[in-house]
């Protein structure tokens, strides 16, 4: 049931309006010793099992998770509920339950459970298509999981457990649970707090309507003030199947996906077509978290098991977090985070659209290592899009946001205000527009700070696309062959005015002499030179859809990006353009999975990131 009020005593507008007005709040990199780490499950779905039948993929699935995790050892492994997928009303649930501890009691170590709502009911909501939680289901979990809340200390962090489904609930547990959680929150006072739950807080604005999918809005307006008074430093839930991040305050909030399947509802994120099962098997977004937490700040990593249970195959991802980052950035062609409405349909919301963001291509840039990402001038323009661009760069991210023609004075403005999240501002001009540039935006450059870079822009109009006659084109940045010209107007009319220049790699030109030049004219210049690799091929109407010639480019580019580190250079698309002009595959597909491309940069910073079980001084 909607509510679309906000929340009373609390207006989440207003904490998103302090957030968007000020300077992001950086979220705490990796720091100091790893103390401890930690994997998280959720909604593992297990099923019953038929001796002398092969067991259900489900469960396949989670015991490949089990083996991986027992030559990790972690201190302990969370599991965010819906353990398992028979509802407390269907016969098989008990038996399915005791199956559920047996499998995962060959982890040696603590499994620590919250309950979700294919474990004891429903949260209570008159348009939920199961029963609502009840005392006797209660009871059963208890008898097999132990106690519906709990508090684990490690290290001198407190995790806290809550029973999510009895939220709004009316029974006597609740009201136990919020005294409890109270009163565990005051004892924790001073340590770091982490907090699991099975349903999300939110999944896209804190403000947005009560539907299947989250908390009830009063229940999420209860939680929601005691992470803000207790600085909770981490939130992990579970329910929705895939990934959502958000950041609410200095809280980072996890949705993880299913170690089994993806929720049919969610294929509508994506343009293209659902791949297996409608979406359910769509294998690219199934995995868990490992999560390692130091002496300051946590490192929450997505382990994508694709369904398989090879667990030689499992690689710990790249993080933000993680120190160094892949030499390469990314253009995002296509919206990055832009909310999707999504059909109302049964069973699960047969009466309102859901509003969500689709994160999986965030969560990819993540694991690639990318920190470096170009967008148009309209994502810091948008007040929606600006509070995401604030949320990467608390993670480390820099934005280079592009306009074209001579920037309005209302443009001049919203660069002024909102300095902090521009890493670079690309400006996409005629060379003979220098001139006018340095005089209207000189003023705010010096006072901001903010790092410009001059593009030339190439058109038909302008005569200089440099393609043969007849193919339209235009584009961003000077030819490899134009440095002296671009080191003419940094020496003049840009001279104390512009950081930098932009140049344009066509895909057809060999990328290696290319770097060798503009990488001679960024030590001979002082000059930011950042140039971009064009995936594209010569013509409109070409395709590049060879996933075996675009890896080859991406790691030549690679190579050549780690050799000169002079030259900041980016991959002209991120996710597939598979319609339309100018056809190319990317690094991910249209669904959020990777290429072949996209995999490079990915097991390159897998590489990076593979960690001991221990390192000195800690213990498992």
């Amino acid at each position: 049931m909607a509510d679309g009020s906000g929340y009373p005593g609390h207006d989440a507008r207003q904490q998103l309006a302090r957030d968007d007005a000020a300077p992001p709040v950086l979220i705490s990199p990796r720091h100091g010793r790893r103390l401890f780490a930690f994997a998280v499950i959720a909604d593992s779905h297990l099923e019953p099992e038929t001796p002398g039948v092969p067991a259900p993929r489900s469960n396949l699935r989670n015991r490949s998770v089990v083996d991986w995790l027992r030559t990790r050892a972690p201190r302990f492994v969370l599991h965010l509920g819906d353990i398992v997928h028979p509802v407390p009303q269907a016969e098989p649930h008990d038996a399915t339950l005791l199956l559920a501890r047996q499998l995962f009691a060959d982890l040696p170590c603590p499994v620590l459970y919250t309950p979700g709502n294919h474990d004891i009911g429903d949260k209570n909501d008159d348009t939920a298509p199961a029963a609502a939680v009840a005392p006797q289901w209660l009871d059963g979990y208890g008898q097999v999981f132990g106690a519906p809340f709990q508090v684990h200390h490690a290290e001198g962090c407190v995790l806290l457990l809550v029973n999510s489904p009895i939220l709004g609930s009316g029974l006597p547990l609740e009201a136990a649970q919020k005294r409890w959680l109270q009163e565990q929150l005051r004892a924790a006072q001073g340590k770091r707090i982490f907090l699991a739950t099975h349903y999300p807080p939110f999944l896209a604005q804190p403000q947005e309507d009560t539907s299947y999918d989250n908390m009830e809005h009063h229940a999420r307006h209860w939680l929601l003030e005691l992470l803000e008074r207790h600085r909770v430093e981490a939130v992990f839930c579970g329910h929705v199947h895939n990934l959502f991040y958000n950041r609410f305050g200095a809280t980072e909030i996890h949705a993880l996906p299913s170690t089994s399947f993806v929720r049919r509802d969610y294929s509508e994120l994506h343009s293209g077509a659902p791949t297996d099962e409608y979406g359910r098997n769509d294998t690219g977004k199934l995995g868990f978290f490992w999560v390692d937490v130091y002496e300051r700040g946590h490192v929450a990593r997505l382990v994508q098991t694709h369904g398989g249970t090879d667990t030689l195959a499992l690689q710990l991802p790249g993080h933000p977090k993680d120190p160094g980052e892949t030499p390469l950035g990314v253009n995002l062609c296509h919206p990055w985070c832009a909310q999707v409405e999504l059909p109302f349909n049964p069973p699960v919301d047969p009466f309102a659209r859901r509003r969500v963001r689709n994160d999986h291509a965030v969560q990819a840039v993540w694991s690639a290592g990318i920190r470096h990402l170009r967008a148009p001038i309209d994502d810091l323009l948008d007040p929606q899009v600006r509070r995401r661009v604030a949320d990467m760069v608390a993670l480390g991210h820099r934005f280079t946001f592009f306009s074209v023609g001579l920037p309005s004075a209302a443009l001049l403005a919203q660069l002024r205000a909102h300095a902090p999240l521009v890493g670079f501002w690309e400006c996409v001009l005629p060379v003979r527009a220098a001139p006018e540039l340095a005089a209207s935006a000189g003023a705010m450059l010096r006072e901001t700070g903010i790092r410009l870079l001059f593009a030339a822009l190439r058109s038909g109009t302008e005569g200089n696309t440099g393609k043969a006659p007849g193919k339209h084109y235009a584009a961003p940045g000077f030819t490899v062959g134009q440095c002296a010209q671009a080191g003419e107007l940094l020496a003049g009319p840009l001279a104390g005015v512009a950081a930098g220049v932009a140049f344009s790699v066509a895909r057809n030109e060999p990328l290696a002499p290319a770097m060798q030049t503009l990488a001679a004219f960024a030590r001979s210049s002082g000059a930011t030179t950042c140039a971009t690799r064009a995936l594209m091929g010569d013509g409109p109407n070409d395709a590049e859809t060879d996933d075996a010639a675009n890896q080859a480019l991406v790691e030549e580019a690679l190579q050549l990006a780690h050799r000169h580190p002079e030259v900041l250079l980016l991959l002209d698309t991120f996710m597939d353009i598979d319609r339309g002009y100018y056809v190319r595959t990317g690094l991910i597909d249209r669904s959020g999975n990777w290429r072949a491309a996209g995999r490079v940069l990915a097991d390159a910073r897998a590489d990076a990131a593979r960690l001991p079980a221990t390192e000195p001084g800690t213990t498992a």
